[in-house]
C-alpha cells in the first residue's frame, strides 16, 4: 500500500503544478512518458516537459477511479479534468503506470 499512497501523493503534486514536489519524487534517470504530450529522460528534461504543460494550464483536477500494484508497480485509472488557459476544458478517463526504484523515487511513469 505504500506505493499506492507514493502515487497518489505524485498525482495531488501533478494536479497542484507543483514542480519541486515532483521533482522530489523523480529518480535521476526517469522516464516519463505522457501520450500525445512528451516522452522525456531524465529529472530535468522531465521537469521542462511538466513545465511547459503547465504553462499552458490553468488547473487540473484528477480523480482516482481504480488502482492496483504489484511489487514497485502501480497503475491507477483516473477521470481528468484540464483546464487550458485558452480553449474549453477537456475530460479525459486517462491510466497513470508508475514504477518506483528501491529506494522510494519515481523511475518511470507512463500516461495514457
Amino acid at each position: 500500500m505504500m506505493w499506492a499512497n507514493m502515487a497518489k501523493k505524485f498525482l495531488a503534486a501533478f494536479a497542484s503544478m507543483d514542480l519541486e514536489s515532483m521533482g522530489e519524487m523523480y529518480d535521476d534517470g526517469v522516464e516519463f512518458y505522457d501520450m500525445g504530450e512528451s516522452h522525456t529522460f531524465g529529472k530535468e528534461d522531465t521537469l521542462k516537459a511538466n513545465k511547459k504543460v503547465f504553462d499552458e494550464t490553468e488547473s487540473i483536477a484528477i480523480r482516482v477511479e481504480n488502482f492496483c500494484y504489484r511489487d514497485k508497480y502501480i497503475s491507477l485509472e483516473c477521470l481528468t479534468l484540464t483546464k487550458p488557459l485558452d480553449g474549453p476544458p477537456i475530460v479525459r478517463h486517462e491510466v497513470f503506470i508508475i514504477e518506483f526504484s528501491a529506494f522510494g523515487f519515481i523511475k518511470n511513469c507512463r500516461i495514457y
